[in-house]
């Protein structure tokens, strides 16, 4: 009698899930920039005051540095 040996074959499982998880993540985070980018220009066009108007810097800030970094990959 011979013994015969089990040889398993690794299957590998396609990247595709991957891929639309990503897909999904940069149409939210395009949402979130273009709501940004609107709530900027309402209170920059809609408000007198330069408190309100300093305090959206940063917002803007990141939502441009976000544009950039993705639209130059």
């Amino acid at each position: 009698m011979t013994k015969q040996t089990k040889t398993t074959k690794e299957v590998k499982t396609p990247k595709k899930s991957k891929n639309i998880k990503q897909g999904i993540m940069g149409i939210m985070q395009l949402i979130v920039v273009a709501s940004i980018a609107y709530s900027s220009a309402v209170i920059v066009i809609g408000t007198d005051g330069y408190v309100a108007k300093a305090l959206i810097v940063p917002q803007a800030l990141w939502a441009v540095c976000t544009l950039i970094r993705h639209f130059t990959k």
